[in-house]
């Protein structure tokens, strides 16, 4: 009967720290996966700020060759199609790289509730961004 409860008792504490293990490996990786989207949405909302800069000097340097005004706006017309285009095709991305299991962890859909979903975390951002050495 002794033998029976040592061997009951090292199953039970064997399976216990199996699903503890598991357990955390799970919070660990859905933070991983949290902090990766975080990551990515700001590194898309930085290329963005890049983008719109290069906008404005191809304006100003079309504005010094005397384009035509029609020029212009046409330019700017394509160039917000073209963002546009890499904005839904960069969340697009985003999405279809997490599995059926992890979809859950997506809290957006499209470019405009990620940026909600970034600017909800911006603190954590701002934190993330402004630490050195860490």
């Amino acid at each position: 009967m002794n033998w029976a409860l040592f061997a009951l008792t090292f199953i039970f504490g064997y399976i216990t720290c199996k699903a503890f293990y598991f357990l955390n490996s799970a919070r660990t990786s859905y933070q991983i996966i949290k902090v990766s989207q975080l990551i990515g949405l700001g590194i898309l909302s930085k290329s963005i700020e890049n983008w719109h800069a290069a906008q404005a000097i191809q304006v100003h340097a079309m504005r010094l060759k005397n384009e035509t005004t029609h020029n212009i706006h046409a330019y700017c017309l394509r160039f917000n199609e073209d963002l546009d285009h890499y904005k839904d095709k960069a969340i697009k991305e985003m999405i279809h790289a997490h599995s059926d299991f992890f979809k859950v962890t997506l809290e957006f859909e499209d470019w405009d509730s990620a940026m909600q979903y970034l600017e909800s975390h911006r603190e954590v951002m701002i934190k993330f961004l402004a630490t050195k050495g860490r």
